[in-house]
């Protein structure tokens, strides 16, 4: 440090020493703005083991079939008997305007059923559709005029009549048997296969 000093009255007073100039601090070191660390990514899950392939799937069954419609198929022939009383050739017709037949018996299952409902009409005797109108002895049914297969005729049956007139066939309830009869006659009558009458009453 200097010294100085004044001169006062012949004594040298030491002026105090002049103090050195601050030292001015060192400027802050600028850093470079760090980036942010990125932590890795975690590594891609590891793929699930891939399951077996499954089974292909086994068809559907098929659903059941709804309750069989008016008429039900064969080997029930959906026979109805009408108590109205009509010669052969009405009755034939009339089962025709309701879009079936008369009945049509080939089978003895099919005699059954017939008889069975019979048997619930509590009636003596009924129109089938057997019939030898056109030739004599070549008995047909009117259905699908198709010669008849099944033997179930009444002891001497069929006779033709003592006037040779009876081509149609009736079916008595007492034996389920056949006869020929007048076709003019009056007997109620069985349907086969026909629609629900709505000028009928059936059985």
């Amino acid at each position: 440090a200097l010294f100085f000093g004044l001169l006062v009255q012949g004594q040298w007073l030491p002026s105090p020493p002049l103090l050195s100039s601050p030292q001015q601090p060192p400027p802050p070191t600028i850093r470079p703005p760090t980036k942010p660390q990125i932590s890795p990514s975690p590594p891609p899950p590891s793929p699930e083991p891939s399951s077996p392939p499954k089974p292909p799937l086994s068809p559907m069954p098929p659903a059941s079939p709804p309750p069989f419609p008016f008429p039900p198929p064969p080997p029930f022939q959906g026979y109805r008997i009408f108590l109205n009383e009509m010669p052969w050739h009405l009755a034939a017709r009339t089962c025709e305007e309701l879009g079936g037949s008369l009945a049509t018996v080939i089978s003895k299952d099919f005699l059954v059923d017939l008889h069975a409902e019979m048997i619930m009409a509590s009636v003596e005797s009924i129109w089938i559709g057997l019939n030898d109108v056109f030739v004599e002895n070549d008995w047909r049914w009117v259905e699908s005029n198709g010669a008849n297969q099944l033997e179930n005729w009444a002891p001497g049956q069929p006779d033709d009549g003592p006037e040779g007139v009876e081509h149609c066939v009736s079916m008595m309830i007492s034996d389920a048997k056949w006869h020929d009869r007048d076709c003019r006659d009056h007997r109620p009558f069985a349907c086969q296969n026909v629609r629900p009458p709505e000028i009928l009453s059936p059985s």
